[in-house]
Formats: C-alpha cells, structure tokens, sequence
C-alpha cells in the first residue's frame, strides 16, 4: 500500500478547463499487475469512488416523431388502461395492458422507432412494469437490433408476483459499429408458461431520461397496397402521331354530337330573364339581421324554388 500525495496551483491558463486525476502504469503493462484505489481526496474532501459513465449523447430515439409504438408479439392484445399507481409518472396516468389471448410462450411486445443507430450511442432505459393479475407473470426487457436479428442487451428474467407487483427494469447498452444504420427495438418478452391467466401492464418506460410516448403502434399496411405498379401497358408510350390525333378529334366529337348533340339546347337571353327577376323578388322580400335574427317577408315553398332555380341554373 502506498499513500500518493502531490498538490498544484491552478493558473489563469487553466480557467474554465476540464480537471482529471490520473492514475498511470509505468511498469511493463503485464496483465498480471493491478492495483486498487481505496480512496482520494482533494482540499481535505473525500471523493466518491465509483465508476465513471460518461453522459449519453443525444439520440433520435427520444424524438416524439420518431416514436412508433408497441406491436404485440405472440397472439396478444394490447389494450389501454388506467390501473397504474405512481410508479414515477403520476397515479392513473395511463399504462398499456399486455393480454394473452392463447397459451404462447415467448409472448409479448416491441416498441419501435422510425430512426436508426448510429455507433458511440449510450441507451439507458428504465421501465415500470407492473403485474395486475391474481397470477405471477415472468418476463424480461431486451434491446433488440431488428435488422439483424440479434438481441443487444437484456435485463434477467423477473417473476412479478401479486404480493410485489410493480418492478422497475433497468439496464444499458452502448452501440457498435455493427448497429450502424440499423433498426432497434425494445422488446417486453414473457419467459414463464404462456398461461393466458398471466398478464402484465407497462406503465412507463424511459429512453437516457426522457420517457417514451406509451401508445400503440399503428396496424401494417394492406399488403396490397404495397405491391408495386405494374408499367406494363397495352399502349405504346410514345407521342402521337397527326394522323392518331385526327381520330381522336373525330371520336370525340362523334360522341359530343350523341350526347349533347348538335344544336344548341340553353336560351341564354331567357336564363338572362330569368336570373334578373329572381334578385327582384329577392329583394322584394326585405331579408335583414335585426338584432341577430334574420327577419323578412314571408314567401312560399314554390317562390322561393324559382328564385333558386335561377341563381342556380
């Protein structure tokens, strides 16, 4: 055991600087060699000693529109309920209640993001599970890289009983240059039997301190609406030539002079008449706002028709 002792005075060139206090090998490097630090002090003060975690740089996961929602694994229904204590977040606040429907064992959530990874990410999350049965539930909360299919990190798989019924997960994982670019996932998975009497409830999860929107995500697209257009068509695309745009003009109109024929059919001097004794019989009827209400002559179903009729027209 040794006692190191040293001291320095700060220089104005070291004003606003960033402070380490190093501890530096200067033997052969051997594995075989290590060394322990019981404690360090600075001006008399005890520091704490604990491992540094350097602040998680920000990530596109706690963006609001990036957020998509949980999908349920197995045959499970995902249904919004009010049941959840404080937990955190406020009492009935809102939770979403995971529900077997048949006996699955593997059964469970995801929540999704509609960003990637990118290497160097710190994701802490933490997540208040609940279990609002008279039966245990078992489970465990896993960061999943869905591209490619490969679980990340994990938390150890917890039994939540009635007596106990509120559990708080939570674990981190730093990203790889294998996850750049791709697709993450937190996943809510059950490791008991898959008995549909065991449920469970998450009420909040956060992502590096900022929570989640817990919500659903929304159903897959109608595969049919993702096929892709067929451009295959039984016309060439190419421009017309003088002699098809003749035939057209003439198609068009021959079916011009069946449906609307040939001689004009509107008499725009009587439609004239017409309009010009409907804003008169307007006007006669002395329509005003008075006080809020709408007051007036009185007209007939009929009279009013004609007025109609010919603004209309």
């Amino acid at each position: 055991m040794h006692n190191y002792a040293l001291s320095y005075d700060v220089q104005n060139t070291d004003l606003t600087d960033t402070l380490e206090l190093r501890y530096i090998r200067v033997d052969d490097g051997n594995p075989a060699r290590d060394f322990a630090v019981d404690n360090a002090s600075i001006n008399g003060q005890v520091l704490s000693m604990q491992a540094y975690v350097p602040k998680p740089v920000p990530t596109c996961f706690v963006d609001p529109q990036n957020q998509i929602g949980f999908a349920a694994i197995g045959d499970i229904a995902l249904l919004a309920v009010t049941d959840d204590e404080d937990n955190t977040d406020g009492v009935s606040d809102g939770a979403l209640l995971f529900n077997g429907q048949s006996k699955v064992i593997g059964q469970g959530g995801a929540y999704s993001f509609d960003c990637p990874m990118t290497e160097g990410e710190t994701l802490t999350i933490s997540s208040y599970v609940y279990n609002p049965r008279s039966s245990y539930v078992q489970l465990k909360v896993a960061l999943h890289n869905v591209t490619d299919d490969i679980e990340l990190a994990t938390t150890s798989a917890v039994a939540i009983v009635p007596a106990n019924p509120v559990v708080n997960f939570n674990f981190n994982y730093t990203t790889q240059n294998t996850d750049e670019g791709d697709e993450l996932e937190i996943r809510y998975i059950r490791t008991d039997d898959g008995n549909t009497a065991r449920d469970f409830s998450v009420d909040n999860v956060s992502l590096n301190n900022t929570q989640l929107q817990i919500k659903k995500a929304p159903p897959p697209p109608n595969p049919a609406c993702t096929m892709p257009i067929n451009f295959n068509t039984d016309i060439a695309l190419t421009p017309a030539t003088s002699a098809q745009i003749i035939q057209i003009e003439n198609i068009y109109r021959t079916l011009s002079d069946i449906h609307i024929g040939t001689n004009e059919t509107v008499d725009f001097d009587e439609l004239n008449i017409e309009f010009n004794e409907a804003l008169a019989a307007y006007d006669n009827l002395n329509i005003v706002v008075s006080e809020g209400v709408i007051v007036g002559e009185t007209i007939s179903f009929g009279g009013a028709g004609k007025i109609l009729k010919a603004l209309y027209t």
